[in-house]
């Protein structure tokens, strides 16, 4: 009887244990993450944010530098191809019309039309810079940030997708519920402000650094 008793104490010890430790790594797991990778001139963003009430989001995005300039109602941008310092090369330039229209602008080019909408307040200095937003011929989100010092930021936000996540014993189990439902597994290591993401068994880790800790009270969807 002392023996049966023993063995439910240890076992039940155990299963407290097990609980408190997947309580401590999704508490550390809560937060923004961001991984970025430089190649040929792009920067691909992975985003990825576990919320306390056990949800989660991702989304990856690419990023690309250009140059522009605005004459008339002439547009020439040019791809960034490598900076060192403060040294810039550019590559061949682009030209299309714009026209704008109220807090729209019609790009024209090459007999295809792009219409972006402004998202954020208008600025003095120039009736295009800001950040303006459209949607391209894939469906992709595209975000393009034009700035006073000439430099063209453009976001193309490739995938995106949310549900919920159980943290246990080193394996985050994901239940994603958009863009479709599918469950798949995480295995991943904590180190400092780095989490290494095990995402397949034939990749290497992918390596986040902890960016915002402020989603405690916030929800991904």
């Amino acid at each position: 009887m002392v023996t049966r008793l023993s063995f439910v104490l240890v076992a039940a010890a155990v299963a407290g244990n097990s609980v408190a430790l997947a309580q401590r790594e999704t508490t550390t797991l809560v937060g923004q993450w961001t991984s970025e990778t430089y190649v040929s001139g792009e920067t691909g963003v992975v985003t990825l944010s576990f919320f306390p009430n056990g949800t989660y989001s991702r989304k990856s995005v690419v990023v690309t530098e250009f140059g522009w300039v605005l004459a008339a109602n002439e547009l020439l941008i040019a791809p960034v191809l490598e900076k060192k310092d403060s040294d810039i090369k550019y590559g061949k330039a682009a030209a299309m019309d714009v026209s704008f229209l109220g807090d729209s602008i019609i790009a024209r080019a090459g007999g295809k039309e792009l219409v972006l909408r402004r998202i954020t307040g208008e600025v003095p200095e120039g009736h295009l810079l800001g950040r303006w937003e459209s949607i391209s011929d894939e469906n992709e989100t595209v975000v393009q940030d034009f700035r006073a010092d000439g430099k063209l930021i453009v976001s193309v936000t490739q995938s995106r997708e949310a549900g919920r996540y159980v943290v246990d014993d080193g394996t985050i189990s994901v239940n994603t519920q958009i863009p479709m439902p599918t469950r798949k597994k995480w295995k991943f290591k904590l180190s400092g402000s780095s989490l290494l993401l095990y995402m397949s068994q034939r990749l290497p880790p992918l390596e986040l650094k902890k960016a915002d800790d402020q989603l405690a009270t916030q929800r991904s969807y």
